[in-house]
C-alpha cells in the first residue's frame, strides 16, 4: 500500500495516511442487487507524537485514527465521495518524504 506522510512541526506530530481511502457501496434490500444508498469511505491514519508516553500500560494519546464517513449515492459518485473524504480527513501539516518521516519518527518515538 502506498502512503502519504505529514509533519505538524508546531505540535511535533507525524502522520502516515494511505494515498486513497477504502470505499464500498452500501445497499439496502437483496444483496448484492439491492438499491445503492451510500458510499462508505474510511482509512487508518498512523500517528507518532513526540509527547506520547505510556501511562498505566496505555498510551496517553492515540497512536492511530480511523476516520470514516457515509456519502449519499444519489448526490455523489464513488470518485466524488473518495475525493471529498480526502479533502475533509487528511491530516494537518506539511507533506514530507518517507525518508524524512522515518528520521523524525525515530526521534519522536518514546523509549519503551
Amino acid at each position: 500500500m502506498d502512503y502519504r506522510y505529514f509533519h505538524d512541526a508546531a505540535k511535533k506530530i507525524l502522520y502516515r495516511a494511505p494515498v486513497a481511502p477504502n470505499s464500498h457501496a452500501i445497499r439496502k434490500g437483496q444483496k448484492p442487487l439491492g438499491k445503492l444508498t451510500d458510499w462508505y469511505c474510511s482509512m487508518e491514519i498512523d500517528i507518532v507524537r513526540a509527547d506520547n508516553r505510556l501511562e498505566n500500560h496505555r498510551w496517553k494519546y492515540n497512536r492511530f485514527e480511523l476516520p470514516h464517513h457515509h456519502y449519499p449515492a444519489n448526490t455523489y459518485s464513488e470518485q466524488e465521495a473518495r475525493h471529498y473524504f480526502m479533502l475533509n480527513f487528511m491530516p494537518n501539516g506539511d507533506e514530507i518524504s518517507e525518508a524524512e518521516y522515518l528520521r523524525l519518527a525515530a526521534q519522536y518515538e518514546p523509549e519503551q
